[in-house]
C-alpha cells in the first residue's frame, strides 16, 4: 500500500480545511431549511442523513414516517 509523500500530505492538509468550510456551509444551509420547515409545518422536523447523504425528512419524536422524495 502506498503512502502519501510530504508534499501530498501538505496539500491534503490545506484541502481538508476547504472540506471543513464546505461542510460547515452545507450544514448551515440544512439548518436553515429545517428551521423554515419547522415554522411552516409546526413539526419538529429534520433532514435525515444516512451514510453521509440526505435521504429524507423525519421528526425528532418519530411520530411521522420518514418522508423520502423519489430520487430517480
Amino acid at each position: 500500500m502506498k503512502r502519501f509523500t510530504k508534499k501530498e500530505k501538505a496539500y491534503l492538509d490545506r484541502a481538508w480545511e476547504d472540506v471543513k468550510i464546505a461542510e460547515d456551509k452545507y450544514y448551515t444551509a440544512i439548518n436553515l431549511i429545517e428551521e423554515k420547515a419547522r415554522l411552516i409545518l409546526d413539526i419538529d422536523i429534520e433532514v435525515f442523513h444516512c451514510d453521509g447523504s440526505a435521504v429524507g425528512f423525519g421528526d425528532y419524536g418519530r411520530e411521522y414516517k420518514l418522508y423520502e422524495k423519489d430520487r430517480s
